[in-house]
């Protein structure tokens, strides 16, 4: 009877299966490290969940929603009036927050309600009210080049540098 030859053994002197089996000895046995839990930030650039904004929902259009997750200083979770919920960056965020009255000037960009709508659109203020009765009220010329007379509770202020990529940081 022949015996049969045991295959030649790899150079560290082990089968494929015995460097297995030690491998998942040691595994087993050393302690697992836990990972480390990534921390969800509620606050970031001015930003905190919770806070109410006008998003950019679609497009042209702004909707009323409130910030419910931060994942970066750029991208920002907002849940709308109507609670869908869509991811923007944060650089097309504008805070609801009432102007007051002397900041609304000829010339400053704003977004502002469009009449029998729930949306708000990009715009400028072309002229203010000159007389007792338009008190309170602000034409408005939007990016279409429509215009509307809109009283200052439908005006929110665009922040500073509105809708332009941040720059990088230099080494």
């Amino acid at each position: 009877e022949e015996e049969e030859e045991e295959a030649p053994l790899p150079k560290g002197g082990k089968s494929k299966a015995a460097k297995a089996a030690a491998k998942a000895a040691v595994a087993k046995a050393a302690p697992k490290e836990a990972k480390p839990k990534r921390v969800v930030p509620t606050e970031m650039d001015g930003w905190s969940i919770g806070s109410e904004v006008w998003a950019r929902f679609s497009g042209i259009k702004f909707a009323h929603g409130v910030i419910t997750k931060l994942l970066s200083s750029k991208w920002v979770q907002v849940t709308f009036d109507d609670e869908t919920s869509q991811w923007v960056t944060a650089r097309e965020l504008v805070l609801d927050s009432l102007p007051a009255r002397s900041a609304l000037e000829q010339g400053i960009e704003v977004i502002a309600a469009w009449e029998d709508d729930d949306y708000f659109y990009k715009g400028s203020i072309v002229g203010t009210g000159t007389k007792r009765a338009d008190e309170g009220k602000y034409r408005v010329r939007f990016e279409d080049w429509d215009e509307c007379i809109v009283v200052a509770e439908g005006i929110r202020l665009l922040p500073e540098g509105f809708g332009s990529k941040k720059k990088r940081k230099s080494d």
